[in-house]
């Protein structure tokens, strides 16, 4: 119903059907076959495909190159509609945190979304006046249900619209 069609606009939703999982893998290797998006991010895509196409992973490894994909697409276009909308000189601020992924033979890749949400802002006319770590109050808490994956901290980045 309509509670599934919204859940699937979110952006960073994980619930996505097998012919959605092809789609952005497809879009992963088109993007990786050229030249275009930042480095970061590329080489982040890079490691979910060798980990994805290993033959012991399992259907949530295999859709992680997409569901990458999916966010930072969707992150550019959130930061697009921003540079659009804002004065010049005027502030977006964005909470963000690093995660990680399972690359191919288990290892452990960190994906350093700040700063690829800040170079992606770049590439819309976004510039970085602040960058503040902050630590999470809940990490190492023992109440912390799954701890293993919580974040120990996130970012928040004040970006402003050029001039």
């Amino acid at each position: 119903g309509g509670q599934r069609r919204a859940e699937q606009r979110l952006i960073g939703n994980r619930e996505i059907n097998t012919s959605v999982s092809r789609t952005l893998n497809a879009q992963v290797d088109d993007l990786l076959a050229g030249t275009g998006g930042p480095a970061a991010l590329r080489a982040v895509l890079e490691a979910a495909r060798a980990g994805a196409e290993e033959p012991s992973a399992g259907f949530r490894r295999q859709r992680t190159p997409g569901l990458l994909f999916a966010y930072f697409r969707d992150m550019g276009d959130v930061l697009k509609e921003c540079a659009r909308m804002l004065k010049p000189g005027a502030p977006a601020v964005f909470v963000v945190g690093d995660s990680t992924i399972t690359g191919a033979a288990g290892q452990v890749v960190d994906v350093p979304t700040p700063d690829i949400v800040i170079e992606l802002a770049a590439s819309h006319g976004l510039t970085v006046q602040h960058d503040l770590g902050k630590r999470l109050t809940s990490y190492g808490a023992s109440t912390t249900v799954h701890q293993r994956n919580a974040m120990e901290s996130e970012r928040v980045v004040f970006l402003r619209k050029q001039s």
